[in-house]
């Protein structure tokens, strides 16, 4: 039931464990908690533990592996669901009514029932195409008479997405210089990789020691380590045609990438990184260089890349360094602008002579 107080149930739970030092829990996941708890402490936002244990039934229910096998969700899924499905706020809208003898539609004063999931428009585009699919399977298994995810009365809402951030030029010093400071051998390779050259994370995971030119001071991307399914590796070809490509090798990278086996991962050695191992030894490397920021993998590429376009002027150059098929790819996502408003001014005094 509907309740503005009650301390959702798999929250409740997992809580307890992290408080008593039996789950240890990340600096993202410790930020979605206080999150939860001002949703908690907040008379506004409602729980509803029906729409939740329906989703959850529902699931166990109808789905299941891949095998054929009866699904069982984790505690840690229904804990997802609970966010996701489990929070809403009222809001007082005038709605058409028509009147009883036929006549005009008279306008009433109701509280109409919106879920309060507090994410990006893009989330929740996410989570709908997950609740399509779950619905077009109970649609096509006669549960259910319409899919209500196709309803042209639903409309998504949400903040938009923010754009990834770059590192400041201080901080890329910072990190470089900090690059010998990091204490295991191939968290140093990621970080002279990833700091220093504009590679996806997945392109770094899929680097092997072949692919490492020394003579002519070359780095040849030809695959990509992706994880379709949790902390299973699965090696492909990159993202796109253009992806496939052969940069510069940077001389401050080399020192720190020592030798390893034809035919292995430099990151991870005969079984690439997972995901989980990719966060930790993000979290090692903010550790061992006293780095006060997130080591995040995405803003290094988005770093380097509108550092190379910010010495070069060349979005072309750009363009080739990143793998994009098209240059506003790179112009749109990547290259940030480095140049503050004196800087800006100073090119136009300079384009008209007068600098």
């Amino acid at each position: 039931m509907l309740s503005n107080t009650a301390v959702p149930r798999y929250y409740g739970a997992f809580r307890e464990e992290v408080r008593a030092g039996r789950i240890p829990v990340c600096e993202e996941i410790d930020l979605q908690m206080h999150r939860i708890d001002a949703k908690i402490e907040d008379p506004a936002l409602w729980y509803d533990d029906a729409v939740v244990e329906g989703f959850i039934a529902y699931c166990e229910a109808e789905l299941t592996l891949t095998d054929g096998s009866d699904l069982h969700l984790l505690d840690s899924f229904k804990l997802w669901a609970e966010d996701i499905f489990g929070w809403y706020y009222f809001v007082e809208q005038l709605v058409p009514v028509p009147n009883e003898d036929g006549s005009r539609v008279r306008y009433e004063r109701r509280q109409a029932l919106f879920n309060g999931m507090n994410a990006a428009k893009a989330s929740k585009d996410k989570t709908r195409m997950v609740l399509n699919m779950i619905f077009e399977t109970a649609l096509d298994e006669g549960i259910i008479a319409k899919n209500p995810m196709k309803s042209r009365r639903l409309r998504i809402t949400g903040r938009a997405s923010e754009p990834t951030a770059e590192y400041s030029i201080e901080q890329m010093r910072y990190l470089v210089q900090h690059i010998p400071s990091v204490a295991d051998e191939t968290d140093r390779a990621y970080l002279a990789l990833q700091a220093l050259h504009p590679l996806r994370l997945e392109e770094v995971l899929g680097l092997k020691w072949e692919d490492i030119d020394r003579e002519h001071m070359r780095l040849h991307i030809c695959r990509a380590v992706t994880h379709p399914t949790r902390n299973m590796p699965e090696v492909k070809m990159p993202k796109t045609k253009a992806s496939i490509r052969t940069i510069g090798l940077s001389r401050i990278a080399l020192e720190f990438l020592g030798e390893g086996k034809p035919g292995e991962f430099i990151i991870g050695g005969e079984k690439p990184f997972s995901y989980t191992q990719v966060r930790r030894m993000c979290e090692r490397i903010r550790r061992d260089t006293g780095f006060q920021d997130r080591i995040t993998p995405i803003r290094f590429r988005t770093t380097v890349l509108t550092d190379i376009y910010d010495q070069t002027k060349d979005i072309k150059q750009a363009q080739a360094a990143a793998g994009h098929t098209t240059a506003a790819m790179t112009l749109k996502y990547y290259v940030k602008g480095r140049s503050g408003t004196h800087e800006a001014i100073s090119a136009v005094e300079r384009a008209y002579g007068i600098g």
